[in-house]
């Protein structure tokens, strides 16, 4: 399984005028349960890259190797993230 396959190619990076004007229109409706799921969610992805990326290393894939370790990165960012957002103790700014 490549990490294609994941859905990672769906993602939007665009950034519309009224974004860079006023920022996002937020709701802060998300429960600590709703972030904590979100956090287990990555985590299994997390763990699916791993394994994608050791097996694509075993096979010399190069590119799938480097392509799971990148998803990997960006994902411990986000847990990151989602776990200082839940203030868990011992998890520090996820920007420092």
């Amino acid at each position: 399984m490549s990490a294609r396959k994941l859905g990672f190619n769906e993602s939007n990076f665009s950034i519309s005028d009224e974004d860079r004007v006023y920022g996002p229109k937020r709701l802060y409706n998300r429960t600590d349960e709703e972030i904590e799921d979100m956090v287990e969610r990555v985590r299994a992805r997390m763990y699916d890259l791993k394994r994608i990326f050791e097996t694509a290393r075993s096979k010399r894939e190069k590119s799938a190797a480097m392509e799971a370790a990148r998803n990997w990165k960006a994902l411990e960012g986000v847990n990151q993230a989602l776990r200082w957002t839940l203030a868990e103790v011992g998890v520090e700014h996820p920007l420092y």
